[in-house]
C-alpha cells in the first residue's frame, strides 16, 4: 500500500468524540438523545414530564454506575460527571444535548432530579458496550432504544454539521472564547479548503 495510502486508511478508522464524557458512555448517549427526539421531550418539562427511565446493562456497569452504592447519581465535578452515566443520561433527556455547558452543570437541579429517579436493571449475558434505555412519558407514551456503534466512530462517523457542532461548543466554552464571527469564518475557511491555496487564513483567524 506504502506509507501515504496507509497514512490515508489510518484516517478512516479515527474516531470523534461527540461528547464532552469518557468514551465508553457514547453509545448509551446517542441512545438516550434519539429517545429524546422519538418521545418528542421538548413537551416534557425539563424532565418533570418523565415518568420513568429504566436503563438495562450488564452486571459489572451495574454495579459501577447505577447500584445505590455507586454514588453515580450525583458528581461533585466536571470530571466525575464525565464519568457518570446517570447524569449524563439525565442530562441527554432533560436537553436533548450533552454539550460542555451540560457536563460542567452538577448542581443542576432538574438534570439531579431525574438521575436520583432513574433505574437501573441488569441482564446477566449482555456485552459491556451493550445497553437499552426504556423512557415513559407521564402522558402515557413511552419507547426503547438499545445501544449500537458510537456516533463518531469509524462504523457511525458524525456528519458535517454534527462536527461543526462541537467546534462551535468547543469555542464558546474555551478559556478565552473565540468571537462567533471568527468561528463562522473558520468553518467556511474549512468548508472551501479545496480551494485554499495555504492555511496560514486559518492561523490569522485565531492570532487576532
Amino acid at each position: 500500500m506504502g506509507l501515504k495510502g496507509e497514512f490515508f486508511s489510518s484516517l478512516l478508522e479515527l474516531s470523534f468524540k461527540p461528547y464532552p464524557s469518557g468514551r465508553p458512555n457514547h453509545a448509551i448517549l446517542d441512545a438516550a438523545l434519539a429517545l429524546y427526539h422519538q418521545l418528542g421531550l421538548t413537551t416534557a418539562d425539563a424532565g418533570a414530564g418523565i415518568a420513568e427511565v429504566v436503563i438495562t446493562v450488564n452486571p459489572q456497569t451495574y454495579k459501577d454506575q447505577l447500584s445505590s452504592e455507586a454514588g453515580k447519581r450525583r458528581p461533585a465535578q466536571v470530571v466525575e460527571a464525565q464519568f457518570s452515566i446517570p447524569f449524563l443520561v439525565a442530562a441527554a433527556l432533560v436537553y436533548g444535548r450533552v454539550g460542555i455547558g451540560e457536563v460542567a452543570g452538577v448542581d443542576d437541579p432538574r438534570v439531579l432530579a431525574l438521575a436520583d429517579r432513574m433505574q437501573g436493571m441488569v441482564r446477566e449475558d449482555a456485552p459491556a458496550t451493550w445497553a437499552r434505555i426504556a423512557v415513559r412519558r407521564i402522558d402515557g407514551r413511552s419507547a426503547s432504544v438499545e445501544t449500537t456503534s458510537p456516533s463518531g466512530s469509524p462504523e457511525k462517523p458524525l456528519n458535517d454539521a454534527q462536527l461543526y457542532a462541537k467546534f462551535r461548543d468547543c469555542a464558546s466554552h474555551a478559556v478565552k472564547p473565540i468571537p462567533e464571527e471568527i468561528v463562522e469564518q473558520a468553518i467556511r475557511f474549512v468548508q472551501q479548503m479545496e480551494n485554499a491555496t495555504e492555511a496560514t487564513e486559518l492561523v490569522r483567524l485565531f492570532a487576532a
